[in-house]
């Protein structure tokens, strides 16, 4: 036992001074550069928005984790003023903020799920159900009711400064009355866990079951008109051939003669299906990350409520619970830092953004994405190679290239256990 123990210290020591302070700075990069990119995008969806918030979330919950790493090192190399800095700081960003900034990161992931489930199933009601200002909203409401919900714990401990018997003084975590109070986070936490936990688990698995399922038909039927269109393309093309005395040359993109603008008209409507079926996919894809990366906190919880106290840092399976509260915090953690990679490999007009705002000279103008119509098939794309003064003034021509594009996360007092292993009295 004590050899597995050891070990466990040393597993815990590596998650939380290797993994998690990497994983959290390249989050933490990530969202920064998401919400300039987002503040950027010229898109006409409503998601941006939530995007943003949702990077604004993840942003403060890596710089928790962040500093919890420091405070962690911190504490092993003098005890002493990290454990004053520990009690200090602990009731406020350990028992409070961080739960706060993980359980935005749900409930705007369910947000999304939601706005998707309604562009999917009502795509001619979705602009009115969706616009701006109800997405706006619901972001306000997100932040709002889960800042005020989780006060009672910021009330729950406080820190008390003592004097030891050789005049040193000390601060020490404690319960405050409320926190002492046997019925009150039981039942409170209870509550806060099935609004924040497992309702949105339940809502993100019976909506992503249900996204995943309409995009499963759409692709089938997708199959079967362009099989059957393939069939008559062939038919067409001979009759086309013997009666054609030098009319305009059609292409995927439409007819470079008499039927441009049809041709265009017909393109442009496949590129915003293309466009939603890609932010769909690309959504569906968060929520999945998010579900998986919060369920173990979900299971972390409810064995914290059925096994108590024995499930517990100081309990008869403090292992267990050390090693759970790990798992949890290190997932949610991930979930944090992903979605900028999510962004980056399905939406080829964030890619592109990001190219031209990162990658890009500053005296030339952005030939990424511009005016590329994101498409599964080949598109025309307008790429500008002239070269740009400070004045904002262009020269040199525009060439015209035919390229592929497309479109473009209880809340428990359990959480006071993650990053900071030893349990206040």
């Amino acid at each position: 036992m004590n050899t597995f123990s050891t070990t466990l210290d040393q597993v815990s020591i590596i998650v939380g001074l290797g993994l998690i302070p990497f994983i959290s700075l390249f989050g933490s990069v990530g969202n920064v550069i998401s919400l300039r990119v987002l503040s950027r995008m010229r898109m006409r969806n409503v998601i941006n928005p939530v995007l943003a918030a949702l990077a604004v979330s993840d942003l403060t919950f890596l710089l928790h984790a962040l500093f919890f790493s420091f405070l962690k090192l911190y504490r092993l190399r003098d005890p002493v003023a990290g454990a004053e800095l520990r009690a200090i700081t602990f009731p406020f960003l350990g028992a409070y903020s961080s739960v706060v900034t993980a359980r935005i990161t749900t409930g705007l992931t369910v947000m999304l799920s939601l706005e998707r489930l309604v562009a999917v199933y009502f795509p001619m009601r979705a602009r009115a159900m969706c616009n701006r200002t109800v997405t706006v909203a619901g972001i306000v409401l997100v932040y709002a009711v889960t800042i005020l919900m989780f006060i009672p714990y910021m009330l729950k401990y406080r820190t008390e400064r003592r004097t030891t018997f050789d005049n040193r003084t000390e601060y020490e975590v404690v319960r405050t009355a409320l926190g002492k109070d046997p019925k009150f986070f039981p039942v409170y936490g209870t509550i806060l866990n099935t609004l924040f936990r497992f309702l949105p688990l339940a809502l993100l698995t019976v909506v992503n079951v249900l996204i995943a399922l309409a995009i499963r038909r759409t692709w089938q039927l997708r199959q079967r008109i362009s099989s059957t269109s393939g069939s008559y393309r062939v038919r067409s093309s001979g009759a086309s051939a013997v009666g054609s005395g030098g009319g305009g040359r059609e292409t995927g993109n439409g007819s470079v003669g008499g039927r441009g603008t049809t041709g265009y008209t017909r393109h442009n409507l496949r590129n915003s299906s293309y466009e939603q079926r890609r932010i769909t996919v690309m959504l569906l894809v968060v929520s999945l990350v998010s579900l998986v990366c919060i369920l173990p906190g979900a299971v972390h919880s409810i064995m914290s409520q059925a096994w108590a106290p024995d499930y517990s840092p100081r309990g008869v399976q403090n292992n267990l619970f050390i090693i759970m509260s790990t798992l949890t915090y290190f997932l949610e953690t991930v979930n944090s830092s992903v979605n900028f990679i999510i962004y980056m490999a399905f939406s080829a007009k964030f890619k592109s953004t990001y190219r031209a705002m990162f990658c890009c000279g500053k005296d030339e103008c952005g030939a990424a994405g511009v005016g590329s119509h994101g498409s599964g098939h080949s598109a025309v794309h307008l790429t500008n190679h002239r070269h740009c003064g400070t004045s904002g003034s262009c020269s040199g021509p525009l060439h015209w290239n035919r390229a592929r594009a497309g479109l473009g996360s209880s809340s428990s007092s359990n959480r006071e256990s993650y990053p900071l292993r030893e349990h206040p009295r």
